[in-house]
């Protein structure tokens, strides 16, 4: 019997754990497990209420923030050192969480990234922001959309002083897409679906959390290649990436290593929950 851990905070309001625990595999069983839930016992090991873990792969999807996120953290590498594999890696994830990780990575292997500048003073924002004319103001660590500010050179000081009492700002250069970008979703270096995410009226940003449209694509081959690449740069099993279109071609801006994909699978028929639990099927096998 295959065991597989769906490893996310309070699993029975996630719509997505439930569709991945409602697929039924002969010889595979599927569990819900709160990362919350896991402890240390030395000798032994990571523990799941006390008691010995047993599956041998886990689907990772969120942290559950009413803990100690870094404890759970500590815990999902242990876990990993035991022998147990995770979908995804905890060193993926750590990666894709942070965006000046990310750029970085993207850039040093030639994956066109937009440019950024970190800014720790008004001086070095300005500065930025005259550079690029027009900016995205982005936290480090953040996702669905969430603390977004467009900046334009001269004209929002006062964001820029705000957003600079919190500590260093993270500036990307603002590239015009029409108000939509393409997420692509990856699973083991194919693509699953792909989708354009249209930005409501008034909206500069697709994201689907903030009002965003899908709508079904068959992505340019040198956005699927870009999406691949990045997916496996950054040592993920699957991922979301999104890209804009820009000068030269296909630029990567996200790479989200516990992505959303519902309103994906929604818009392009495809049955992700079934194809993340085949996946976890076979690197279940293959490791033994």
């Amino acid at each position: 019997m295959i065991q597989i851990a769906v490893v996310s905070a309070r699993p029975r309001r996630d719509p997505a754990v439930q569709a991945l625990l409602a697929v039924r595999r002969r010889g595979v069983e599927l569990r819900a497990l709160d990362p919350s839930h896991l402890g240390l016992r030395v000798p032994g090991g990571v523990t799941a209420r006390r008691a010995p873990l047993r599956a041998s792969v886990w689907l990772v999807r969120r942290l559950n923030h009413a803990g100690s996120v870094d404890v759970q953290f500590d815990l999902l590498e242990l876990a990993e050192w035991q022998g147990f594999r995770l979908i995804n890696p905890p060193r993926g994830l750590s990666i894709s969480e942070s965006k000046l990780q990310t750029t970085f990575l993207l850039a040093r292997d030639g994956i066109r990234t937009p440019r950024t500048v970190t800014a720790t003073t008004l001086a070095e924002a300005r500065a930025a922001l005259a550079e690029f004319g027009q900016a995205v103001l982005k936290p480090i660590y953040g996702s669905l959309g969430e603390g977004l500010l467009r900046l334009a050179a001269g004209a929002d000081d006062g964001m820029l002083r705000r957003a600079l009492r919190a500590g260093p700002v993270y500036l990307q250069e603002y590239l015009p897409s029409g108000a939509r970008d393409l997420r692509i979703l990856v699973l083991g270096g194919e693509v699953l679906g792909a989708i354009y995410r249209e930005a409501p009226p008034g909206e500069w940003r697709a994201n689907i959390s903030q009002g965003g449209r899908c709508v079904a694509c068959t992505p340019p081959a040198e956005a699927v290649d870009a999406a691949v690449r990045a997916t496996r740069l950054l040592g993920l099993d699957y991922a979301g990436v999104d890209l804009i279109a820009g000068p030269g071609g296909w630029h990567v801006i996200e790479v989200n290593g516990s992505p959303g994909w519902q309103a994906l699978a929604e818009a392009t028929g495809r049955d992700v929950a079934s194809a993340l639990v085949d996946y976890a099927v076979r690197v279940a096998r293959a490791t033994g």
